[in-house]
Order: C-alpha cells, then structure tokens, then sequence
C-alpha cells in the first residue's frame, strides 16, 4: 500500500537538516513579519485581522514551491542512483503506490513547515488584533496544502523524466528559475504575439496559467480582496484606493470577470498542476527500469 511508503518517506525525511532548515524558514519568515511596525489599520479596516494570514501569501508561494521541488526532484532518480529503488520496487506494491508513496510523505514534509507558518500567524492576529477568521484561515490553509501538493508532484515527474541527479538538479532549478519569472516571459511572449501598449484579457489568462499565480488569484479571492495574480497587500491598496500600483493584475474586484478569467478557473489550474504531473510520473514509472 502506499500509505505505507508515504509513512516511510515522512520519517526518512523528517530528521533531516535540511527539513528543519525548510521549516525554520518558513517559521523566521512569519516572526520577523509579526515584530515589524504595525502600519496595517486601513487594511485591517478593509479585510479584518485576516491581514496577518494575507501576508503569509508572498512567501508561501515561493517557500512552498522551492521545498515541493527540493522535495521532489530526487525521489525517483536518486533512489535509483544509490540502489535504495531496487528494494522499494521488490516490495509487494505497485508502481503507481511508490510515485502516490513519495508525493504523499515528501509532501506531508512541506506541510509542517506550512502548518508552522500559519500557527505563526494565527498567534500573532489573537495577540495584534484578538479574533482570527477560523473559515478563511481554513480556506487557505487547504489551497496552500493543494499548492504543496502540485509542486512536489511536478518535483517527482523531474525525477522521474531525469537520467541522472544532475540532471534532475537542472531541471529543477530551470523549473524554479522560470516559474518565478513567468510575469516577466509572458509578458515577453504577449509583447511578440500582442500589444504591450494595452493590457488584454488574454494576457492576464496566460499569467494565470502558472501555479504560483493561480495559487494568488485563488489565496485573494479567499481573502476578499479582488480577482487577480498579484499578492494581496497590492491587490489590497488598488482596490481601496483605485490606484493601478503594479499596472497589470487586478480585473475587477466586484466579481464581474470573464469567465476565462474567474477564480473558479485557477482554481482548475491548480488541480491540473497537481493531476498532470502526477499523471507523467505514474506512465514514466510504469515503462522504466527502475534498477
């Protein structure tokens, strides 16, 4: 079963140094956050104390998706590059268990470090603002768990495409270097294909395309503050102040979006990142040597 390799998995890497500096990150981020100036009163105003949870949003979406990849990328081809493979695949379970083994507990690793993020926050809206959106918080918490999901399974379809660990350390780094620019290629790309004198809707489609964006469009809408890819503390001051701060990102925060450009749509995005990846990792396990 692969709840038994998901078990081993989680154990294998949760006394690991670099585990605990991923979780230590993750736990820094949201302190050095909590002990800066309060200057936040017309957010509060506007979002409620949902602020604190609204500020993890930046940083979740690149810790997360660094630690889903670091995550991943070693769980096929390095297993089979120190022989540990061998035995895993003599074991009484299928294939796919071992690729549905190693998502689950590699990505039951990322979630510590999520869960110790978002205890941060809660702690620091009952201490700053004494209530904390229960709901919301949930919400967030599940898409940013689905977001872990998606990250570790595009890490593990690496692994799983690489003939070697360098080579599966390339296509990671790569993976992460145009993931984090994607704002700046697509925008390239439309410069190609379209105008760059006018912002159109199928722009801002193509910049919802990536996982990190989506992840925004979907965290925002959760928070109440508009429909579009940036994080929220910008989406946040355009909406109250009607100033264009960033110059792309929001469409319209009342809700009256195209459909093409919904939030329920990233929010397919997101499960297509996760599905897809999982999918060309279980057919390249099925029809690979393993040894």
């Amino acid at each position: 079963m692969w709840t038994a390799l998901a078990t081993h998995e989680f154990r294998r890497f949760r006394h690991a140094r670099g585990t605990w500096l991923y979780i230590g990150l993750c736990a820094a981020y949201t302190v050095v956050w909590l002990l800066e100036p309060r200057s936040e009163t017309e957010s509060i105003d506007a979002i409620g104390s949902s602020v604190a949870v609204g500020s993890l949003q930046a940083s979740l979406g690149v810790l997360v998706m660094l630690g889903g990849l670091v995550a991943g990328f070693g769980a096929i081809v390095g297993d089979r590059e120190s022989g540990t493979m061998t035995v895993v695949a003599g074991m009484p379970h299928t294939r796919q268990d071992i690729v549905i083994g190693k998502l689950a507990g590699r990505a039951a690793v990322i979630g510590v470090g999520i869960a110790i993020a978002v205890g941060c926050a809660i702690a620091g809206e009952l201490l700053l603002y004494s209530s904390v959106s229960f709901l919301q918080l949930l919400a967030v918490v599940a898409v940013t768990g689905w977001y872990a999901l998606c990250w570790v399974a595009i890490g593990i379809a690496i692994s799983t495409l690489a003939r070697s660990s360098t080579e599966a350390l390339v296509g990671t780094v790569g993976t992460a270097l145009f993931a984090l620019q994607w704002g700046s290629v697509s925008w390239i790309a439309y410069g190609w294909f379209g105008s760059t004198g006018s912002i159109s809707g199928h722009y801002l489609f193509a910049r919802r395309l990536a996982p990190r964006e989506a992840y925004h469009v979907v965290t925002n809408w959760i928070l109440g503050v508009g429909n579009g890819d940036d994080v929220f503390l910008p989406m946040l001051t355009q909406r109250e102040t009607d100033v264009d701060v960033i110059g792309v990102f929001v469409v319209d925060a009342s809700g009256s979006a195209p459909v093409y450009l919904s939030e329920w749509l990233s929010l397919l995005v997101l499960g297509l990142w996760a599905i897809v990846p999982l999918t060309v990792a279980i057919l390249r396990v099925r029809t690979t040597d393993l040894a």
